[in-house]
């Protein structure tokens, strides 16, 4: 079962228990956390560990945890109280390639059509050629936003 995903708030049920400072801070970290997977910032299959996002967002795990009600609940993560894992949003995006894949498969960005491998080394990709095709083809990434972001960029947001 698919849940909208385009809503932005955390539902009464998912801040039960927190005060309103609190609850306020899950609704942050929430629309922060849902923006970044569905921009794919946070890949499909990358893990998000409480404690890590607790420590980042100066937050008590409470907070996070209000927070991944919401992205539960949307269908962009699932996992347990301490981890969860994401989850790839369906449908592809702009400049994936439809059908079958092959190594011989095109795909088009910067107005230029390549192959995944020609792309992997054309001087504006940031990732090697394995992080490219997983973006590409496993996570679904939009292919200029998997040329052009480099692997510190993601880290800093886990």
């Amino acid at each position: 079962m698919t849940v909208d995903t385009e809503t932005i708030t955390l539902l009464d049920h998912e801040v039960a228990g927190l005060d309103p400072h609190r609850a306020d801070q899950a609704s942050i970290v929430y629309r922060r956390l849902r923006e970044a997977i569905l921009d794919g910032q946070i890949p499909s299959g990358a893990t998000m560990e409480c404690a890590v996002l607790a420590a980042g967002y100066k937050v008590d795990s409470r907070v996070i945890h209000a927070a991944w009600k919401g992205l539960v609940r949307g269908g962009l993560v699932a996992g347990g109280r301490e981890v969860v894992r994401v989850i790839a949003p369906s449908g592809r995006t702009p400049g994936q390639a439809q059908g079958p894949v092959t190594s011989e498969t095109l795909y088009s960005a910067f107005g230029e059509t390549k192959s995944l491998g020609q792309w992997a080394a054309d001087e504006r990709c940031r990732v090697p050629y394995r992080t490219l095709r997983t973006r590409v083809l496993t996570c679904h990434w939009d292919i200029e936003r998997a040329i052009t972001i480099p692997l510190d960029a993601l880290r800093s947001l886990l």
